[in-house]
């Protein structure tokens, strides 16, 4: 039995049947038996690292890691999203190269499980990617009226503000004032 580097004296064998390998979605390395490896090569299948992987792959999109070198944050684009932005940052990453002082999933007042996805001083900040679906709508409703009833502005993204061409500056710019 061969010894595992920086292993402990007590280290199951079966750790030696482990191999690390790439996921094929977001390339992440992952250990996999060794078995499983040779039937997956044998039969032509990729090997993904989580069922989140798995699925992710059906879909029509890829997984990328933030252009930030401070971020690195991963993160998941369709295939339509990637060929108009000219850099790939996740959202976390466009304050950051603004030196926007903004909050991540900040509370509405009297419905704490109620979350806006950011603030920038009293502004609350929403993308409303799934808009159109019956009870994302109701939940776009509920949060437009408790900003209105506590008097919170309330900036709305929506898909079409960021893709093809990203109008983010100018909406923040605007309705920040």
């Amino acid at each position: 039995m061969r010894k595992i580097p920086g292993a402990s004296p007590g280290t199951p064998t079966k750790i030696m049947n482990l191999i690390k390998i790439k996921c094929s979605f977001c390339g992440k390395k992952f250990f996999r038996p060794v078995g499983r490896v040779n039937e997956a090569k044998k039969f032509g299948w990729k090997q993904f690292c989580s069922t989140e992987c798995l699925a992710r792959s059906k879909m029509n999109g890829r997984m990328l890691i933030c252009a930030n070198p401070n971020c690195r944050k991963r993160f998941y684009r369709t295939l339509g999203e990637i060929k108009e932005v000219e850099k790939n940052f996740c959202s976390r990453s466009w304050f950051y190269e603004r030196k926007i002082k903004h909050q991540r999933e900040v509370s509405y007042p009297e419905n704490r499980l109620l979350l806006a996805d950011f603030a920038i001083g009293n502004n609350l900040i929403e993308y409303f990617g799934l808009n159109g679906i019956s009870e994302y709508d109701e939940l776009i409703k509920e949060k437009r009226m408790l900003c209105k009833k506590y008097k919170l502005p309330l900036i709305e993204i929506y898909p079409r503000d960021l893709f093809p061409v990203s109008h983010l500056s100018k909406i923040i710019e605007v309705k920040n004032k």
